[in-house]
């Protein structure tokens, strides 16, 4: 079977150049960002042809029924936060939002399913109780708050790269 084209580029090509791009630009502009469909003109400019900002239903939330159950004793913080969960960009970025409290530090919270763990061991800095705490993602999707405080570990914002 032929891949698809767009343009003269195939679509693999296209998404391994976007992802390049990605890489070497601040993602501020793709974090809410979800193209749809592209068109390559001629000189091989980019244009989106449609945009649509992303809702919480791209989310996969923590804690759902059919979703990734918290682990232990960890739960969402409630209390009008952003509850946790994560999506994968069509980049191959996968964005984590939500907050998380009560479990023991230096234990699992939950784990990402396939499709969304990173390719190599992930270790990012996060606001714990007001303070600097750090969040290890494992290659097997373990999601980890390694230090900071229990009584609240921030996951907005982060992101990582993925396989397609």
């Amino acid at each position: 079977m032929a891949e698809e084209t767009i343009g003269n580029w195939t679509q693999s090509t296209l998404i391994r150049f976007l992802r390049d791009y990605q890489d070497q630009q601040p993602t501020q502009f793709f974090d809410k960002l979800r193209i749809n469909q592209l068109q390559v003109d001629q000189l091989l400019n980019l244009k989106p042809s449609s945009i649509a900002l992303l809702t919480d239903n791209d989310f996969h939330i923590v804690g759902a029924l059919g979703e990734p159950a918290f682990a232990g004793t960890w739960v969402a913080w409630g209390s009008g936060e952003a509850v946790p969960g994560f999506f994968k960009d069509p980049f191959g970025f996968v964005h984590l939002k939500g907050v998380i409290k009560n479990g023991v530090i230096n234990t699992a919270a939950f784990t990402l399913p396939p499709g969304y763990r990173p390719a190599e061991k992930q270790t990012m800095a996060v606001i714990s109780n007001g303070a600097i705490g750090r969040l290890d993602i494992s290659t097997d999707g373990i999601v980890t708050p390694v230090s900071g405080n229990n009584t609240y570990v921030s996951l907005n914002s982060l992101q990582f790269r993925t396989t397609l």
